[in-house]
């Protein structure tokens, strides 16, 4: 697909009609999946646009944008893809309550299958805010926070062995404790 048939996509993600926005975004993400060359510019563009879906108003927007952005993770740079990461992170941590799962399950999703070569990027951005997700007055955060920290620290040991100061274990572990009590 030429880059303006995706530019157009792009300002469909945006159409007024809830039905137009999942369409567009579906097929933009089709065809990063087949392949589809991006210009930085227009990746940054989509991915801007996925992060910005993560609050649409449209619950199926919403939805869809998570499962997209799943597939598109592997497949876009470390720069947008800690920015997406730490808007996930934020949508687990102070979204709303009905949607916690399902950004806890994208994070996983894109943690799991993230380049080796990003996990520095991903201790320094994520684990602080996951550590103060464990503090949350809501159980369900708290608890999608240690599940999420946990496979940051299972993916990514060998980064938190060369950088550990991302890392405030003390904190980490009195709220765990904390929580199991």
């Amino acid at each position: 697909m030429a880059e303006g048939q995706m530019k157009s996509l792009l300002k469909d993600m945006e159409h007024g009609d809830q039905d137009n926005r999942e369409m567009a975004a579906t097929d933009l993400c089709t065809e990063i999946e087949k392949g589809a060359k991006l210009s930085p510019a227009l990746e940054k563009s989509i991915c801007r646009a996925y992060i910005t879906q993560l609050s649409d108003t449209s619950l199926n927007v919403r939805g869809n944008a998570v499962k997209c952005i799943s597939k598109i993770g592997s497949k876009i740079s470390e720069g947008q893809f800690g920015e997406i990461t730490n808007k996930l992170t934020e949508c687990v941590v102070k979204g709303t309550e009905e949607f916690h799962d399902i950004y806890a399950t994208c994070l996983k999703t894109l943690i799991s299958e993230a380049d080796e070569t990003f996990g520095k990027t991903l201790c320094n951005c994520l684990l602080p805010p996951l550590i103060r997700g464990t503090e949350h007055k809501l159980d369900t955060v708290r608890e999608q926070s240690m599940e999420i920290a946990n496979e940051i620290l299972k993916r990514f040991s060998t980064v938190l062995a060369v950088n550990p100061a991302s890392l405030d274990k003390d904190k980490l572990m009195n709220n765990l404790i904390s929580n199991l009590a």
